[in-house]
This record gives C-alpha cells, structure tokens and sequence, in this order.
C-alpha cells in the first residue's frame, strides 16, 4: 500500500541512497520495515526493534534484531 507513494518520493527528491521500496514481507531480509496499523503484531512476532510508532498515521518503523 505505502511503496508507490514512498518510490515516488524517492524519486521525486532524488534519494537514491535509499533503495527502492519493495512489497518483501519481515522474511525478505530488509534492513527496516514499515508497517501498517494491521501489521503491528509482526514487530514481536519477528522480534523487530521498534524506532518509530505514530500514533496519528497508525504506521510502525521496525528494524530486525534488538
């Protein structure tokens, strides 16, 4: 849902320091996953470091390991 808008972004401001978004899944070995309200629960279930949770937009920032 979130990886057209964010490509766009990435484009748009040329960030080509970040790699583009893909739709992998926490088993796609990706340095940082962010996550929809919904998806909140994969922050424990694959013991994800939470670095941000915004209480307005619903979405979490999670990187692999503690």
């Amino acid at each position: 849902m979130l990886a057209p808008s964010l490509n766009f972004y990435r484009d748009r401001f040329r960030l080509q320091w970040i790699l583009p978004v893909t739709r992998e899944g926490p088993e796609g070995g990706c340095n940082y996953y962010l996550l929809l309200p919904q998806d909140h629960e994969l922050l424990a279930r694959y013991e994800m470091r939470p670095i941000l949770d915004d209480c307005i937009s619903g979405l979490a920032l999670g990187r692999p390991g503690h």
